[in-house]
């Protein structure tokens, strides 16, 4: 019966994830040619995958970014570089 219910949860949990309208998250710029960021461990986003903010500037390999992921996670919007103040 616990199995069930663990199913159920997982279930559900997976669908609030899956309906949720966006996502901040923070990315590293690998590549620049070609423009390449990682996100995570294993997820690294081609520049098919991103939209750049015009006042994001210009970005190059080793900057830490912070991105905005579009429902459905198929596009990223890069809303600018992470700084220490």
């Amino acid at each position: 019966m616990s199995d069930i219910l663990e199913i159920v949860k997982r279930a559900a949990l997976d669908a609030v994830e899956q309906n949720a309208p966006a996502a901040v998250m923070a990315g590293k710029v690998v590549s620049s040619d070609p423009f390449q960021i990682q996100v995570e461990q294993k997820l690294i986003l081609a520049k098919e995958h991103l939209i750049k903010l015009e006042s994001a500037g210009t970005l190059s390999k080793g900057m830490q970014v912070l991105l905005l992921r579009k429902q459905g996670g198929q596009k990223y919007i890069i809303l600018g570089e992470v700084v220490e103040i």
